[in-house]
């Protein structure tokens, strides 16, 4: 999955500034649905502008294409039953 793939699909970027990571600067992307959050690999760790996505905290559940990703964001955002 490409990043353009994420921006696509409406991830927000963050960025991390120098200062705050104590390092170098990288982004990654997140995408919150109700109290669930999706969250990219950070800039800094991808090769060959192959992106993944894993759910916050849960990092063994590892989404690389974009057509599951897309799929499963939709499945989870028709079924939120009220706005958190």
């Amino acid at each position: 999955m490409t990043e353009q793939d994420l921006k696509d699909l409406r991830f927000e970027k963050v960025n991390v500034s120098e200062e705050q990571s104590g390092d170098n600067a990288y982004y990654y992307y997140v995408y919150d649905i109700g109290y669930l959050s999706l969250i990219s690999d950070t800039s800094d760790n991808i090769k060959k502008n192959k992106w993944a996505i894993q759910f916050l905290d849960y990092e063994d559940i590892n989404i690389n294409k974009r057509e599951d990703l897309s799929a499963l964001v939709k499945i989870l955002e028709s079924n939120i039953h009220q706005k958190l």
